[in-house]
């Protein structure tokens, strides 16, 4: 079974969790298509990293025991557990959209929702799925600013943002606020790191 949670439209279903090539490669169910996910792309992987290291999340022997993937997941970005493997899938054609610093804050936002535990929670609720979003926003923020991006391109993800709430993710207003808030007090997102 597979736990997710996405950037812009929600948890993306899995439909099944195998393994290629030593390395863990997720099929989601993508309407009635099977999408493979596959092993990032260097540059990617490196964002990951970097903001793991922003928080010193390394693990003995380097890295921060996370899989960076990628694939085609409709524009969207998710965090996942599979099989006790936690892996970052990034659609790499958003980086068209919002260009190198938005993909670090893409990527630093879904790392949040694997650092504050947002995919242990069973709490569907409309109001829960909002705050977790929120706190991975400012997770995102706070991880950027650690790594010396500027206040701009935190907002550099802005122009995917819906005006409208949906059921798993607030207002582009509530958003916007949440990186703001995590860019001027990057420590108010140390409960997720903990001691």
């Amino acid at each position: 079974m597979v736990a997710s949670a996405g950037f812009l439209t929600g948890s993306v279903e899995a439909e099944s969790c195998v393994e290629r090539s030593g390395s863990p490669t997720l099929l989601f169910q993508n309407g009635s298509e099977v999408v493979p996910i596959v092993p990032a792309f260097e540059d990617y992987s490196y964002m990951l990293f970097d903001a793991c290291d922003a928080w010193d999340l390394t693990v003995e022997g380097g890295g921060c025991a996370i899989y960076p993937m990628m694939g085609d997941i409709n524009w969207n970005a998710v965090a996942a557990i599979c099989d006790g493997s936690k892996v970052i899938v990034y659609d790499r054609r958003l980086s068209g959209r919002v260009g190198y610093s938005g993909a670090q804050a893409i990527i630093a936002h879904e790392l949040g929702h694997l650092v504050c535990g947002h995919l242990d929670e069973n709490d569907a609720s409309i109001e829960r799925n909002h705050a977790i979003e929120l706190e991975a926003d400012a997770f995102a923020a706070a991880t950027l600013r650690r790594l010396g991006f500027s206040l701009e391109d935190i907002f550099s993800y802005e122009p995917l943002l819906s005006e409208s709430p949906s059921i798993s993710h607030p207002t582009k207003s509530a958003r916007l606020a949440a990186l703001a808030a995590g860019w001027n007090d990057p420590t108010a997102v140390m409960n997720c790191i903990g001691p």
